[in-house]
């Protein structure tokens, strides 16, 4: 399984930093209050980060996306939060990345979920 590349920032800047809770329930419709239930016992969990990134690093992210990721149909390991301290997990970049210049350095926006 690919590696979130150690020529990349590993920990994501903070502000802004997003994430939402796990949400697994659906809603029958049925006369009277909606029923609910789980639809799974583990849910994804969604996460959008946001990098500071040169030229260079941006060349390796695009690469490794493109490559190992292949266009980013593949799941790939990453420490949460960057930090050393937490577990490996599983995480899927669910939509296109996006990069806008900031002087001479790249603020690159993925949207993840962490797999459970």
């Amino acid at each position: 399984m690919p590696t979130w590349p150690a020529s990349l920032p590993q920990k994501p800047l903070n502000d802004p930093y997003q994430e939402q809770a796990p949400w697994s329930v659906i809603q029958a419709p049925v006369e009277g209050p909606p029923k609910s239930r789980r639809r799974y016992t583990a849910a994804p969990k969604p996460v959008e980060v946001q990098f500071l990134m040169t030229q260079a690093q941006l060349d390796t992210f695009e690469a490794f996306l493109d490559a190992d990721l292949k266009g980013g149909s593949l799941t790939y390991e990453w420490r949460e939060y960057g930090d050393p301290n937490r577990p490996l997990y599983n995480w899927r970049i669910t939509d296109a990345p996006s990069y806008s210049r900031r002087s001479n350095k790249w603020l690159v926006s993925i949207p993840l979920i962490r797999m459970p």
